[in-house]
């Protein structure tokens, strides 16, 4: 008989232990995460089957870690905050005891509704458009459904021989975070009249009227992680066109169906009132053509990356874009450079690049917080029939921002513009001047 060795038979007892050790560990890391309860506290309207259907939030989730779980709620109160309809959101989670290799969670989801309805009346002078006399609507979190609603009706006056009149009218909707399908979707209409006359300084060279309409769905597929993949089917239909000269009709010309579709990658989220995050996105829009000369297609491609850098009370942002055309030469290049006039620049392929930095002016966050924009704006395009040419087919646009963000309505904000064409002779005889409630990128 040999005695035994304490300190070896500790050592081959080590596994032994260390296995049953290791035993609730596994069982732990092996546990399914699931929403077992899920309640909803709303002060206000919004309707608890619309939290559910824009949060994807439901009893009986599972989630393989605790991790993964705590993502998800954190994507979704992300969500909620973005959308800027809400006073405060809260998302509390506790877990219960480890059952039958699951654990269920008590999941509740906080909410405040802040007010959402603003009629905004707009009287300002656009240099691509004329005089502007509009009434905007904005109903962040319609009726509880938390879809926005958003209305923009516009009178444009321009100068004719005969003093300003009415040159056209636009009746423009848009419908945003509309669920179907587990995805957001964005519709649109417009209803547009056109009534535009030429001088040359005596008599009337030229007169036509139109109308258009148009529509279109949109929405945002994730494809994991950063990735995205965009898909939005639209229409355009040009119609009643008549030269009033002549007084002779036109037939109907039918610019659709379109489709546009883009894969990108990144987010940009709102940090209180600033952005932050990249977002890089390569586009393709086809769109077809019916009239009288038969069926038309046109192609464009793109490529933007935008990029948003807050710090301290500074937000900077930049927007590079490059464009192809194909089939046509694009004439509002315009609309890409503040301060340009969007129709004074064209070509069959160009390239842009935005720069801003907002500055947060410091005054109380709970009256009205100011921020200027000040920017600089640069883009050249190819025409489609000569060679490019410096420094002519080089523009030059900047100018300042003015934003003004509220508490009180906190879905909503106000940006006013000032942009100078910095190419042109008297930079300050025909400045660009937009009140929107958009931010410019």
């Amino acid at each position: 008989m040999f005695a035994s060795n304490p300190r070896r038979a500790a050592v081959r007892a080590l596994p032994i232990v260390i296995s049953f050790a290791l035993v609730p560990l596994a069982m732990a890391q092996e546990a399914l995460q699931c929403i077992g309860s899920l309640v909803f506290s709303i002060d206000g309207s919004t309707s608890e089957r619309a939290l559910r259907a824009f949060t994807g939030l439901r009893e009986g989730l599972e989630f393989p870690s605790p991790r993964a779980l705590a993502d998800f709620l954190a994507e979704a109160r992300r969500t909620l905050v973005e959308d800027r309809v809400f006073k405060t959101v809260d998302i509390s989670d506790e877990p219960g005891p480890l059952v039958e290799g699951k654990v269920e969670h008590a999941v509740t989801v906080s909410v405040v509704d802040a007010p959402t309805f603003a009629p905004l009346p707009d009287i300002s002078y656009d240099s691509n458009l004329g005089l502007q006399l509009g009434l905007q609507f904005r109903y962040g979190d319609a009726f509880g459904s938390m879809t926005n609603l958003l209305f923009d009706n516009y009178l444009y006056l321009s100068d004719s021989e005969g003093g300003y009149g009415v040159t056209s009218w636009d009746l423009h909707q848009r419908y945003e975070d509309i669920m179907l399908g587990g995805l957001a979707w964005r519709a649109e209409l417009e209803l547009r009249h056109d009534d535009l006359r030429l001088w040359d300084g005596e008599s009337e060279i030229a007169a036509w009227q139109d109308y258009l309409g148009s529509g279109a769905m949109d929405a945002k597929v994730p494809l994991g992680g950063p990735w995205y993949y965009e898909l939005e089917p639209g229409f355009m239909a040009q119609f009643d066109t008549r030269d009033l000269i002549g007084n002779g009709a036109e037939p109907a010309n039918y610019e659709g169906p379109d489709y546009r579709q883009a894969l990108g990658l990144g987010h940009v989220e709102w940090v209180g009132d600033f952005r932050s995050g990249y977002d890089l996105r390569l586009e393709h829009f086809a769109q077809t053509s019916i009239g009288p000369g038969g069926i038309g297609l046109v192609n464009e491609v793109s490529a933007t990356a935008l990029w948003y850098l807050p710090w301290k009370f500074l937000n900077y942002y930049v927007r590079v874009r490059a464009q192809a055309d194909f089939d046509r030469e694009r004439v509002d290049l315009g609309k890409f450079l503040r301060g340009i006039d969007d129709e004074s620049m064209s070509g069959v392929a160009a390239v842009f690049l935005n720069q801003t930095l907002g500055i947060d002016l410091g005054l109380p966050r709970r009256v009205v917080d100011v921020q200027v924009h000040p920017y600089f704006d640069l883009g050249t395009a190819l025409p489609a029939a000569r060679p490019w040419a410096y420094p002519s087919d080089v523009r030059v646009g900047a100018g300042a921002d003015l934003v003004f963000f509220s508490d009180l309505l906190p879905g909503i904000f106000l940006r006013g513009t000032f942009g100078l064409d910095l190419g042109s002779k008297d930079p300050f005889a025909d400045p660009e001047i937009v009140i929107d409630t958009t931010m410019s990128y």
